[in-house]
């Protein structure tokens, strides 16, 4: 699973931009070549008004048909969190050219940049 914190600078952006941008990243089951139940996607909520935004944003994304099957995220109340292994974090930092033959040969870069324009 990865778990990605938000923090910005500024501003923060407004309820729910993120989780908009996880529901289009998405495949059910799947984070671009990583498949199966280890992969699906979770949002978790620590708060009611945390749970209503995201699932607001999981109903707004359905609604809009813009993808064939329904969004499987799962919304999920916050527990314990654990970090993963150190090995994991910053992994294309520490492993810049097979993160970066990852990104492009599972279509992750390219699936990205029809989302969301080049970087």
């Amino acid at each position: 699973m990865r778990m990605i914190p938000t923090m910005h600078d500024g501003p923060p952006p407004p309820p729910g931009a993120a989780l908009h941008g996880l529901y289009l990243s998405q495949k059910p089951n799947a984070q671009f070549c990583d498949h199966g139940n280890q992969y699906q996607s979770e949002v978790f909520h620590t708060t009611d008004e945390e749970k209503r935004l995201s699932e607001e944003s999981k109903s707004k994304i359905e609604q809009s048909k813009r993808f064939p099957a329904p969004i499987v995220t799962q919304l999920v109340q916050a527990s314990t969190f654990y970090p993963a292994e150190d090995y994991h974090q910053d992994y294309y930092k520490k492993n810049p050219l097979r993160y970066k033959y990852y990104k492009y040969s599972c279509g992750q870069a390219q699936r990205l940049e029809a989302l969301w324009g080049k970087p």
